[in-house]
């Protein structure tokens, strides 16, 4: 029986960021005022926070409370550092629009094999 379905893990084998991580988390910051904190410092509270979250609940939260809560953990625990935690005034403003970046196609670009791998 031929396969219902097929998920790829894409991100690194069929696309790529357009920019580090960290500057995107720090453009989102720049409108709020007192944050000091580096691309490189937030790319690395990034990592730890995905990969934290990724041990709690596989799968991007599937099993548990769902994608976008998953990932609104990501944010803040992120974010936390830079003083921007979820209590913050400006996180949900802030989660949003990285939110809506990262599911979107402008964070991303398709490596130069990808259509041909795929056709």
């Amino acid at each position: 029986q031929a396969p219902r379905l097929i998920t790829l893990d894409s991100t690194n084998t069929l696309l790529r960021l357009r920019r580090p991580v960290g500057e995107l988390y720090l453009e989102a910051l720049r409108k709020v005022p007192g944050v000091a904190v580096s691309a490189d410092d937030l790319g690395c509270r990034f990592r730890v926070a995905i990969a934290r979250q990724s041990q709690s609940s596989p799968s991007f939260g599937a099993q548990k409370q769902g994608c976008r809560a998953w990932w609104r953990t990501v944010v803040a625990e992120t974010l936390k550092g830079a003083g921007v935690g979820a209590d913050h005034k400006d996180f949900e403003g802030i989660f949003q629009h990285l939110y809506n970046l990262f599911a979107g196609q402008e964070a991303w670009e398709l490596f130069p094999h990808t259509r041909s791998t795929l056709d």
